[in-house]
């Protein structure tokens, strides 16, 4: 399993991750088994060099985590409003080779149908 396969896994299990110099710091620690102990340590400079060059997002950590929780689904969409009266969505969309795609878009809130256009056009 490569460092984004991973960062993926850890993400979908609600863990956030950041480096901090060598270090990782894992947050909440409760959530971590024995088995995620494992791979961090055995994975942890391949780690701490993809989170560097690709951080994630707090959005699509949640949309990841509805993949991992209900198998069936294809895609999950998280919301929220940002500071300048749009929204921030997060995409996860389960590939068919496994793995996963995200992206996390902003959208201007001047009503619903731009929200769902935003959706349309990342799902194409």
């Amino acid at each position: 399993m490569g460092a984004p396969d991973l960062l993926d896994r850890l993400t979908a299990a609600g863990l956030r991750l950041k480096a901090d110099g060598d270090r990782l710091v894992i947050t909440p620690r409760a959530r971590l088994s024995d088995e995620l102990r494992d791979l961090i340590r055995t994975n942890k400079p391949a780690l701490i060099e993809a989170l560097r060059d690709a951080p994630i997002d707090p959005l699509v950590a949640s949309a990841l985590a509805k993949l991992v929780i209900d198998q069936a689904l294809r895609r999950s969409v998280v919301a929220e409003p940002d500071r300048n009266r749009g929204y921030r969505v997060g995409i996860a969309i389960r590939r068919d080779g496994g793995g996963y795609a995200t992206a996390v878009l902003s959208v201007p809130r001047s009503d619903g149908f731009d929200l769902l256009e935003a959706l349309q056009r990342a799902d194409a």
